[in-house]
């Protein structure tokens, strides 16, 4: 009886995250993230590994790191309430050399933004900025 409650109590709990989205099921796929250009000069570019291995890139300097298992899930949440697949592709105008430019990739889609995101975007936007300002070497 204790197996068959055991399987009954791990079925339903797996069914359970697959219903609300909750990312136990293999990631596909790293989740990017850069920024560049405006006055300040931004050279970032972030790229996660579905395993959590991370490289920050900033104006040519490598830093590696490993990014959390409850990172990595409030990332895919965000991406996911973010309506991020139905996004277009780019908004970057050409000759946009002054402005900021975004770009982030979740899950094979990768959209664009100079001067601003949609607001959709900002959790996790704000998580990825955080992990950059975190790990970003000293200058």
């Amino acid at each position: 009886m204790p197996i068959r409650r055991a399987f009954t109590l791990l079925s339903a709990t797996l069914l359970l995250a697959v219903v609300s989205g909750c990312a136990l099921l293999p990631r596909s796929g790293p989740i990017g993230y850069t920024r560049s250009g405006g006055f300040i000069g931004y050279a970032d570019e972030l790229v996660i590994q579905p395993d959590g291995s991370a490289v920050l890139t900033d104006r040519g300097t490598e830093t590696r790191f490993e990014v959390p298992p409850p990172t990595l899930l409030a990332l895919d949440q965000a991406f996911a309430a973010s309506g991020f697949r139905d996004l277009p592709g780019s908004t970057i105008p050409p000759g946009s050399a002054d402005m900021i430019e975004t770009t982030f990739t979740w899950r094979g889609h990768t959209v664009g933004f100079a001067e601003g995101i949609p607001d959709a975007l900002a959790p996790a936007a704000l998580i990825l900025s955080t992990i950059v300002e975190e790990h970003r070497p000293a200058r």
